[in-house]
């Protein structure tokens, strides 16, 4: 799978190279207060295990599960670090390019990312399978707040429901491009 010929997702990059796909495996990512904990030891299948078993219907604390600071999805990220750990490129940290460092900002231009997240979602999946109830369980927020995430793990107020519009008008920078061929 880490091939870097054609057939595999790359090496690990060049971390200090702002244009190249960046990647720095560490087994400990040293997150804060627990320097020495082995983050692959987050997503064994007894911590799935763990996860899956969350009060029927409480998806806040299914959520919360997943989501602390050292659990099974944060450890993929730091595991990985580079892109996937939001961390910037050498040089860019506290500037418009990369404004806080751990940020989600280039996580999503790792491939890694997408299969990560396929992973998280299947989870959830598997959780909502165990009952009607945790089908139907939703609460979360519109605003995440990464220095309060185990305060508010599903997000902070104002609150949303499964009928809230998000808009997303000017979210993104949309470039002209002609996708049309001649």
């Amino acid at each position: 799978m880490w091939n870097t010929g054609s057939s595999g997702l790359g090496g690990f990059g060049d971390p200090d190279d702002a244009h190249k796909l960046r990647r720095q495996y560490r087994p400990c990512p040293g997150f804060s207060g627990y320097s020495n904990v082995s983050a692959n030891s987050t997503f064994s299948q007894a911590q799935v295990d763990v996860l899956l078993s969350r009060p029927e219907g409480n998806l806040t604390a299914f959520q919360e599960y997943m989501e602390q600071i050292v659990g099974m999805h944060s450890a993929i990220h730091g595991i990985i670090g580079g892109d996937l750990a939001g961390l910037c490129p050498k040089g860019s940290s506290n500037t418009s390019a990369c404004p806080t460092e751990g940020a989600p900002t280039f996580s999503a231009n790792e491939p890694m990312f997408h299969m990560h997240h396929g992973n998280v979602d299947r989870l959830w999946w598997l959780w909502q399978e165990k009952s009607e109830t945790n089908k139907a369980a939703f609460h979360g927020g519109s605003v995440q707040n990464m220095s309060a995430l185990a305060a508010n793990p599903n997000g902070q107020a104002p609150w949303l429901n499964k009928t809230s519009l998000i808009p997303t008008a000017g979210m993104y920078k949309i470039l002209a491009v002609n996708l049309c061929p001649r």
